[in-house]
């Protein structure tokens, strides 16, 4: 029992001890300190949302409501809308926010060429602080080809904007302070074809954000759906497939007959059609 006690009283102690030593207010090893830190060079990472399974990056875009205010009930965190960020209208906004970096900052001065290329904006003066562009477009030429009419909602252009969005620089660096308000861009796609798989990419732009397609940094990736005249329910997993695969009623808006289509990283496998 004295065994146990005093054990139990060592690690109290231990414990005690490190929390007191430890910085509340910032982490001891950070950017180029830290693990994350790469041959002296940070960089950011780039998030979406909605995000509806751990498992994959597809957004399906239906005109069932339910399904409409289930994708649209993430994005409340950040912000209200009362047209369910154009889930209603078939024309869905996506999120894109930066991973949060103690201390990093963008770094003044010429943005990429690439950058200026897309958007015609110029950026090179060094004395400016300078804030982080985000841009979204097909992975592929076939990608790019259907992929237009975008809107980018940020503070730098609260009404809209058909080419960029962005992060102001007021909210870097980043600090660990109370109610602190992450920073964000909405991206909506106001012409996605109707029974076709889009993938899309969305970059981070300052002068110190690189771009890696392999390991996905200073940006990110998702795959869009969108099924007119169909409704989506999850009726439970496939027994031939993995756990993780869902398999999907898909219902015309007549309700007269039942497809079922299997979905393994967004391409259909299997379709068995039915009377309901």
């Amino acid at each position: 029992v004295y065994f146990h006690l005093c054990l139990g009283l060592f690690f109290l102690t231990v414990v005690f001890v490190f929390s007191a030593l430890l910085n509340r207010d910032r982490p001891r090893y950070y950017n180029n300190a830290s693990t994350m830190g790469f041959r002296g060079h940070v960089n950011v990472g780039l998030g979406f949302r909605p995000q509806p399974s751990i498992y994959e990056n597809l957004i399906r875009v239906t005109n069932d409501a339910k399904e409409q205010l289930r994708l649209a009930s993430s994005l409340k965190l950040f912000r209200d809308d009362a047209n369910a960020f154009g889930y209603a209208e078939e024309k869905p906004c996506v999120l894109l926010k930066l991973n949060k970096i103690y201390g990093w900052m963008p770094q003044p001065g010429a943005l990429p060429l690439k950058f200026t290329e897309m958007t015609g904006l110029k950026v090179d003066d060094p004395s400016q602080p300078a804030n982080v562009y985000v841009t979204c477009g097909g992975a592929a030429d076939a990608d790019n080809d259907v992929l237009s009419n975008l809107t980018y909602y940020s503070l730098l252009d609260k009404t809209g904007n058909s080419v960029y969005g962005g992060i102001p620089y007021y909210y870097f660096p980043y600090r660990s302070v109370k109610h602190h308000v992450q920073p964000f861009v909405l991206v909506q796609f106001n012409s996605i074809p109707k029974n076709r798989l889009i993938n899309v990419q969305c970059r981070a732009w300052a002068r110190n954000i690189e771009h890696e397609t392999k390991t996905m940094q200073g940006m990110t990736a998702h795959t869009t759906e969108r099924l007119h005249g169909y409704c989506l329910r999850p009726i439970g997993p496939l027994h031939n497939l993995s756990s993780n695969t869902n398999r999907y009623d898909v219902c015309r808006a007549t309700r007269s007959h039942r497809c079922t289509l299997s979905h393994i990283n967004g391409s259909i496998i299997a379709v068995n059609d039915g009377q309901i």
